[in-house]
């Protein structure tokens, strides 16, 4: 009856049981090393990307200028004073309620300059280093607080404030 017993609570052995304990542990710390490889590749790619990008950025400039207001008109001046090419031009006027209104620079076949409104008709406007545009837009209300410009490098923008007198009335 005790050898039966014994036989019963007989486990694995102490060998089997430090190789299968070695074996696994082997096993997760390969499956980690290939993650780890994975994400650190990634991540040096994408630091790697947007420092390239912040670092062409950093010779762009953009400028607003001679900016007035006739109703429903606000109209001006918008020069790349940077030396790289700026594109995807984005105005936004923000009213005195907090709501916005987008304008968007597109080529105007029209004439020379360009004109920005809320459709894309003729593709994206690209300036180049020292170009200058005429812009307007018919705004929906004259209680009009800022007039932002962004570009297609984020961290270049220019603003005028109603609110400090840097929008003139030229009626």
């Amino acid at each position: 009856m005790n050898k039966g017993l014994s036989s019963m609570n007989k486990g694995v052995s102490p060998l089997i049981a430090t190789v299968l304990l070695i074996a696994f542990t082997i096993a997760v710390g390969g499956i980690i090393s290939v993650w780890l490889t994975s994400f650190t590749t990634t991540t040096t790619q994408t630091v790697g990307k947007q420092s390239e990008a912040q670092i062409i950025c950093g010779t762009g400039g953009i400028q607003l200028s001679n900016v007035g207001f006739c109703s429903p008109i606000l109209s001006g001046y918008i020069t790349n004073t940077g030396s790289i090419s700026l594109g995807n031009l984005t105005f936004t006027v923000l009213y005195n309620d907090n709501t916005r209104e987008m304008f968007y620079a597109n080529y105007n076949v029209n004439n020379s300059g360009f004109v920005s409104n809320q459709s894309s008709c003729c593709g994206s406007l690209t300036m180049l280093p020292g170009e200058k545009y005429w812009f307007n837009f018919t705004i929906r209300a004259s209680n009009y607080k800022i007039l932002r410009v962004v570009t297609n490098c984020t961290t270049i923008t220019d603003e005028v404030d109603n609110s400090k007198n840097e929008i003139t009335k030229i009626c």
